[in-house]
């Protein structure tokens, strides 16, 4: 919290308690009670600015580096400031504080000095000072009762000051007298040190008149001339409080019911605290170093849904270039960051995507593709196939009886057409097959050198084998997992010598 913060503050919390003394208080009778507010609505002013509320503890947030380009720093040139005004303004406002409060020092102790120089009768609880001067008006200042020539046979004033001095009236005014030098420029303390020389005379009179009140108001309308006593002192006559005085005189007491009104300064401060309490300052920025989470092995089995091992079974990366595949057992283990997307492929059984977790082991159950069947054997490894076999529903007719029917179950190679031959008389037939692969017309693979498509393998046959840095082959479901549609027949990948010298940043191969 600034100083223009805390004074600001201060200043409201001034104003708005002294508020609910003049509209709700000041005319009751309870002197004391009024006198007791005015002292600690002044206090909690200068106290509640400072009050912290308690605030909720933020969770701290990792700090994510950040690179940042160089920076080329130029001293700026040197250019000619305003004067500082702020710095002015607090300095013209110190100076006038610490004036008003050398002359509060300096009022206090000359009335301090021309006590002591005048003869002085100590007497029980007080010391009587005696002016020689007969002008002098009756007042009285801490424990000093400076009684007038003429008030010496009049027991109502002395009554009356004595008052002043058992409840240490002086403090209070100097109190107030030290918080009008800080905050000089809140007339809201003016209103204050005239109402507390209002409630100390209201309390005087009340203990002086205590038997003949009206016998006291009379003397004091009669009471005559002399000038005024120093303002720190409390006097037995000031002209302004006359009226006042003499009205309270004739007021009666006030109910206790209006005591309830001191209550409602409660929730006002409440309020006002709750609204412009200081909030703790962020000193220090807790920043937790951001914690990368490094590759780990991932192991996991691969199964069938008849919970049989699947050897061989693809398992990559999503959106990336490297994997591995299972061993006999179905087993794998990869290092991969936690939380990473695993692409799982079998031939034929439907594609699985699983997320890597830490200190687990993953059990990955694949299930058929629609239109196979789980007693349907699959290819058992990439580029290595074997019959599979089907169960037939076709409808045997017989005619007759037919004893010990057996159905022969029909093989054929998955991915591998079928051609029907027409009948040739028993005669051998020639089949000649032309294209690129053995799958009778099948597709040829995408090619790809040096990052450029292909459209065949014709564009091989024109390079140099020396110029070849390598060839990486993908297929099946790692091959569409990269190329998509492209890859479904498989990649040819062709790095030439001269292609790796431009390559920046160069493919890695999966690992099969």
């Amino acid at each position: 919290m600034t100083l223009l913060d805390y004074l600001l503050r201060a200043n409201l919390y001034l104003f708005l308690l002294y508020g609910c003394y003049y509209l709700l208080l000041r005319r009751h009778t309870f002197f004391g009670l009024n006198r007791a507010y005015l002292l600690v609505s002044a206090g909690l002013s200068l106290i509640l600015p400072l009050v912290e509320l308690p605030t909720e503890t933020v969770a701290a947030l990792p700090a994510t580096p950040v690179q940042l380009p160089t920076l080329t720093l130029v001293q700026a040139e040197a250019t000619s400031s305003g004067p500082d005004w702020a710095l002015l303004g607090w300095g013209a406002y110190g100076l006038i504080a610490l004036g008003l409060l050398i002359r509060l020092i300096w009022r206090t102790t000359r009335l301090l000095g021309y006590i002591r120089q005048q003869p002085q009768q100590p007497l029980h609880g007080f010391t009587l000072v005696h002016p020689a001067d007969p002008q002098t008006p009756t007042f009285s200042f801490f424990g000093y009762m400076i009684l007038s020539p003429a008030d010496r046979q009049a027991e109502a004033v002395r009554t009356h000051e004595l008052v002043h001095i058992r409840q240490w009236h002086s403090v209070d005014v100097l109190f107030f007298e030290f918080l009008q030098a800080l905050f000089w420029y809140n007339p809201v303390l003016l209103a204050y040190r005239a109402s507390i020389r209002q409630v100390h005379e209201f309390l005087a009179d009340a203990g002086a008149s205590a038997t003949h009140r009206a016998d006291y108001a009379r003397y004091l309308v009669t009471y005559a001339l002399g000038d005024g006593p120093e303002v720190l002192a409390n006097s037995f006559f000031k002209p302004s409080l006359l009226v006042p005085r003499l009205r309270m005189l004739q007021r009666r007491a006030t109910n206790r019911w209006a005591l309830g009104k001191y209550a409602l300064v409660l929730p006002v401060t409440l309020v006002t605290l709750a609204l412009t309490a200081a909030r703790p300052e962020v000193e220090h920025l807790i920043v937790e170093p951001f914690q990368t989470q490094k590759p780990a092995p991932i192991k996991g089995r691969v199964v069938g849904p008849d919970n049989k091992p699947l050897p061989g079974a693809n398992v990559i990366v999503r959106n990336a270039t490297h994997g591995t595949t299972t061993d006999r057992s179905g087993q794998f283990t990869l290092d991969v960051k936690p939380g990473t997307r695993l692409v799982v492929s079998f031939a034929g059984f439907a594609t699985q995507e699983v997320v890597a977790q830490a200190g687990r082991e993953l059990l990955i159950r694949l299930a058929p593709q629609s239109g196979r069947s789980a007693s349907q054997k699959s290819a058992l490894a990439p580029g290595k196939k074997q019959p599979v076999s089907r169960q037939t529903t076709d409808q045997i007719s017989t005619q007759g009886q037919a004893e010990d029917i057996i159905a022969v179950q029909e093989h054929m190679v998955v991915g591998q057409r079928r051609m029907a031959v027409g009948d040739t008389n028993n005669r051998p037939v020639q089949i000649r097959i032309r294209g690129n692969s053995a799958g009778l017309g099948t597709p040829p693979p995408l090619f790809i050198v040096d990052g450029v498509d292909q459209k065949s393998e014709v564009g091989l046959s024109e390079l140099n084998p020396k110029d070849i840095e390598s060839i990486n082959v993908l297929k099946g479901s790692s091959a569409y997992a990269i190329y998509g549609e492209k890859g479904t027949h498989g990649v040819v990948i062709v790095t030439t010598k001269t292609g790796k010298k431009h390559e920046t940043k160069p493919a890695e191969p999966g690992k099969h």
